[in-house]
C-alpha cells in the first residue's frame, strides 16, 4: 500500500478495513473456537444469595472463583455484558476489541489547550464490558511493578499490604507453562501452579532479530537488557511475557483462567446482560442490588453476607453515587440522598503517555507482509520490547517505561493503531504513517509512571444509564508535563543508536497547528507535542481509595467502605497509588488477597499456597 504524499482519509481508512476484512477471515478459518461460559442464572425478584458480587470483569471472577470455594455460601455475579467474542480469545487479535461491544467506551472530558491531536480533542477510555473484563480486552502484557509501590501502599495506612505479602499473591496467581521463563534469574519469584498462565512471547526469526536490533538500541541509551519486567531494579528493557494459556494458546483472562474451569461448580450462579442500578442500603447495611434485567424488567436481589463491587475503576464510583455513596456536596446537588459522605471518584490517577515515533530502515518489509506476518495469532503479533528510565539516581521507582514496537513501511495495522486505539485524528495518523510508507516504523509509548495530577469521576445526573463524567487531568499538577516530556527526550536518543544512526533515522515530528509558533524539535516545542497528543495507557487507579480516612480513603485495608457494613470494594479503585506497571496483574493480585480476607473475617478457611517451580 503506498499512501502517497496528500494527507487522503479514502486510502487509509479503505485499508483498514481491508485489513479488518483480514482479520476476520483469519480469525473464522483457525482453529479456535470461542469460549462459552455457565448459562446466564435464572434470577426471580426477591431471590437471595449469601454473597452478590457487581461485575464479573478481571477482579469479579477472581472473587468469585476463591469464595465459591466455601461449598456453603451461594455466590452470585452480576454481569452487564456477556461471554467473550470468538475475537477476544485469539491473542494476536487485541487491536480490534477497543470500540466493540465488550468495551464501554467512556471518553474523557474536554479539556482546552490539551489534546487537541486526538479525535474529538480527548482521550478515549476503554473499559471491558464483558466476563473478564479488561482482562478479555487489554493487550496481554504481564507485569506486576516494583516492590516500593506496595511498600508505599502499607506506608500509607494500610497494614499488610506491603511487598512481601503481596508477593505471596503474586505468586499465588501465576502459572508459568513456559520452561524459557524458569530458566531465568528471575525463576524463584515465579509459580507454575497457580490459575493464570503466563509464557513468553512466541517469536519468528523475524521478531526475534527485530526484538534484539530494539534491545541494542536500548542499551545505547542507556537502558540495560533485563532477563523479564520482574527483574530487579528495574532500570532496563527486556521482551516482556504474556497472558495466554499453554496448549490452547488462548487469551488468558480471568474468565478463561478463573471462570471456565468451574463454570459448574454448583454455588456459583452468574447472571449476564444485567445492570445493576442501585447497590440498597438499609441502616446503614449493604442488603442487596436493584439490577435491570436484559428483557427490562427491574428486579431486587438479597445478600444474606456482603455485597462487593468490582465494576472498575469508572463503574465502581458511578455505581456508588448513585447509591447515595459520595461526596455530600456533589449527590446533594441531584437530590440523592447522602448514605455515607466520602470521597468517592477522587484521585484518578493513570500513567498518561506521549507517543514518539521514528524512521528505521528503508529495506523494511512491505505492508503485504505485515499483514502476513499477522496469520499466526496465537501471541502478540508484533515485535515488542518493555523497559523503565530512573531520572534520580536515588530514586527506587523508575519515572518513565516506554513500550516500543516496530512495524513495516505504510504498516495498515499501524495505521489502524494510531487512528483507532490510540485514537489520534486522521492528520497526526497521516504524520506518522506517510514519514514511514518506505521505511520501517519505531513506535514507543513513553509512560509516565508516578503522576502528580489526580482527576475524579462523577455521575452525570440520577440516570444510572448515563456515562459518568470523567476528568483524568493528564499533566496539570506539579512537574508532571516535564517530566514526561524529559523522558519522551530521552526515548528520541534512540536515533543516535548505531543501528539507527546507520540508517539515517528520523523523529517524526507532526504539524500540529497548536505548536506552530516553535521550531520543530526545541524544548518549547517537545512540551507542546506532549501536551497535544498525550493520552491513556488504560491503566486507570485510585477512585476508591484504599486509606485511612484521614487520608482520602473510601475503603479500610479489608477493603470495606467506610460507615457501611457488609459491603466492599475489590477492582483497581481501591488502589492508593499507582503502580509502576501495567494494572492487570496487580488487579488479579488484590482480588485473590481480598477473597483470603472475606474469607477470614468470617471464619472460613484458608488454605496455604505453596508455590511450585517445576513444569510437569
Amino acid at each position: 500500500m503506498v499512501l502517497g504524499d496528500a494527507l487522503d482519509p479514502v486510502a487509509p481508512v479503505a485499508s483498514t478495513f481491508t485489513l479488518l476484512q483480514t482479520v476476520q477471515l483469519l480469525a473464522s478459518t483457525m482453529n479456535y473456537t470461542r469460549q462459552r461460559g455457565p448459562d446466564s442464572a435464572s434470577v426471580t425478584n426477591g431471590s437471595t444469595f449469601d454473597i452478590i458480587i457487581v461485575g464479573g470483569g478481571t477482579a469479579g471472577l477472581v472473587v468469585a472463583n476463591r469464595l465459591s470455594e466455601v461449598q456453603d455460601w451461594r455466590v452470585l455475579v452480576v454481569e452487564a455484558g456477556d461471554d467473550p467474542s470468538l475475537v477476544s480469545g485469539i491473542p494476536g487479535l487485541f487491536p480490534f476489541l477497543i470500540r466493540s461491544g465488550e468495551d464501554w467506551g467512556f471518553q474523557n472530558v474536554y479539556e482546552p489547550e490539551y489534546a487537541q491531536g486526538l479525535n474529538n480533542n480527548t482521550s478515549y477510555l476503554p473499559a471491558g464490558k464483558c466476563l473478564g473484563g479488561s482482562s478479555s480486552i487489554h493487550d496481554l502484557l504481564y507485569e506486576r511493578g516494583n516492590p516500593d509501590d506496595y511498600n508505599e501502599w502499607a506506608a500509607l495506612g494500610n497494614p499488610g499490604w506491603d511487598w512481601d505479602n503481596c508477593l505471596y499473591y503474586f505468586k499465588k496467581l501465576e502459572g508459568v507453562v513456559d520452561q524459557r521463563i524458569l530458566e531465568r534469574p528471575t525463576a524463584t519469584n515465579h509459580c507454575t501452579n497457580g490459575p493464570w498462565n503466563i509464557q513468553a512471547q512466541k517469536v519468528n526469526s523475524q521478531f526475534e532479530q527485530i526484538n534484539s536490533i530494539l534491545l541494542s538500541a536500548f542499551r545505547d541509551i542507556g537502558s540495560p537488557t533485563l532477563s523479564d519486567l520482574i527483574q530487579l531494579p528495574q532500570n532496563g528493557t527486556a521482551v516482556p511475557d504474556f497472558t495466554i494459556t499453554a496448549e490452547e494458546r488462548l487469551r488468558a483472562s480471568t474468565f478463561q483462567s478463573y471462570l471456565i474451569p468451574i463454570k459448574d461448580r454448583p454455588n456459583l450462579s452468574v447472571l449476564k446482560n444485567a445492570f445493576v442500578t442501585q447497590i440498597i442500603i438499609v441502616d446503614n447495611i449493604a442488603v442487596g442490588v436493584k439490577v435491570v434485567l436484559d428483557s427490562g424488567e427491574v428486579i431486587i436481589i438479597n445478600a444474606n453476607i456482603e455485597v462487593i463491587i468490582s465494576a472498575g475503576v469508572y463503574n465502581t464510583p458511578k455505581l456508588l453515587q448513585l447509591s447515595g455513596i459520595g461526596p455530600r456536596e456533589h449527590l446533594e446537588r441531584l437530590n440523592i440522598t447522602v448514605k455515607a459522605n466520602l470521597p468517592v471518584g477522587s484521585n484518578l490517577t493513570d500513567h498518561g503517555f506521549a507517543p514518539l515515533v521514528i524512521t528505521g530502515n528503508d529495506n523494511a518489509l512491505t505492508a503485504a507482509e505485515t499483514v502476513l506476518s499477522l496469520i499466526d495469532l496465537t501471541s502478540f503479533p508484533l515485535p515488542i520490547v518493555c523497559g523503565a528510565f530512573y531520572f534520580s539516581e536515588e530514586g527506587t521507582v523508575p519515572d518513565i517505561q516506554h513500550i516500543t514496537s516496530a512495524g513495516g513501511a505504510a504498516s495498515p495495522l499501524f495505521l489502524y493503531l494510531f487512528n483507532v486505539k490510540f485514537n489520534y485524528n486522521l492528520k497526526v495518523t497521516l504524520s506518522f504513517i506517510n514519514a514511514t510508507k518506505d521505511r520501517q516504523l519505531i513506535y514507543s509509548l513513553v509512560q509516565l509512571m508516578k503522576p502528580d495530577s489526580t482527576g475524579y469521576v462523577k455521575i452525570r445526573s440520577t440516570d444510572p444509564f448515563d456515562d459518568p463524567i470523567i476528568s483524568h487531568n493528564y499533566l496539570k499538577t506539579g512537574d508532571d508535563l516535564m517530566k514526561l516530556t524529559a523522558g519522551l527526550k530521552k526515548i528520541a536518543e534512540l536515533r543516535n543508536a548505531p543501528y539507527f544512526s546507520r540508517t539515517d533515522s528520523k523523529v517524526v515530528t507532526p504539524d500540529l497547528d497548536e505548536c506552530r509558533a516553535f521550531e520543530k524539535g526545541t524544548d518549547e516545542y517537545w512540551v507542546c507535542y506532549v501536551k497535544q497528543l498525550a493520552s491513556t495507557t488504560y491503566h486507570a487507579v485510585g477512585t476508591c481509595r484504599m486509606a485511612p480516612l484521614s487520608n482520602g480513603g473510601v475503603v479500610d485495608s479489608s477493603l470495606k467502605v467506610y460507615h457501611l457494613s457488609r459491603l466492599r470494594v475489590v477492582d483497581a479503585s481501591v488502589f492508593p497509588t499507582q503502580p509502576c506497571s501495567k494494572t492487570c496483574a496487580p488487579v488479579v493480585m488484590v482480588a485473590e488477597k481480598a477473597a483470603d480476607i472475606i474469607k477470614l473475617d468470617h471464619g472460613k478457611r484458608v488454605d496455604e499456597f505453596v508455590c511450585s517451580q517445576t513444569l510437569d
